[in-house]
């Protein structure tokens, strides 16, 4: 929430989901190898977290254990190779997959404060898509009420002539 044009008491998460496509993206249509690398680090990263949902541990529980040295390890070697391939030019695919790593490392990882927080917010988007096609569909009605609007306003004023 905004007090005095200030961000207070909000955590920006991005959705792990999405940085894992990118690099799908770059090894399926690029090749780039060492996109599989990170896509088999973010797998053991989703398969700790389908570990604690398995054990209905409390999010207290899932904090701590998201802390733990096998969590740091795995997010180290992703930092590891991140800093690696952050110079050199790639590939289109993997140069995308990369920045946006790059760009949202720490809200990408936010997910790791809190266990209450999940890895990826599939779930709100799936949410909120129906609301999102709604605007958008909205909009366009809105654009064709304009025109028809605008035709009515022009026959009315061709009547009048």
């Amino acid at each position: 929430m905004y007090i005095d044009k200030e961000l207070v008491d909000t955590e920006h998460l991005c959705c792990l989901a999405h940085a894992r496509t990118k690099f799908v993206y770059a090894y399926e249509l690029d090749g780039a190898l060492d996109a599989k690398y990170v896509i088999e680090c973010f797998g053991e990263l989703y398969q700790l977290e389908e570990t604690y949902k398995l054990s209905n541990l409390s999010a207290e529980e899932i904090t701590n254990c998201r802390q733990s040295l096998r969590t740091k390890e795995i997010i180290g070697r992703i930092r590891s190779k991140l800093n690696v391939l952050i110079s050199p030019t790639h590939p289109q695919l993997m140069d995308k997959a990369v920045n946006y790593l790059h760009t949202f490392w720490k809200q990408l990882f936010t997910y790791l404060n809190d266990g209450r927080y999940d890895i990826n917010n599939s779930i709100a988007e799936r949410f909120i898509r129906p609301l999102a096609i709604e605007r958008k569909n909205s909009l366009f009605l809105w654009a064709i009420a304009w025109i028809i609007s605008q035709q009515l306003i022009i026959r009315c004023c061709q009547r009048v002539v």
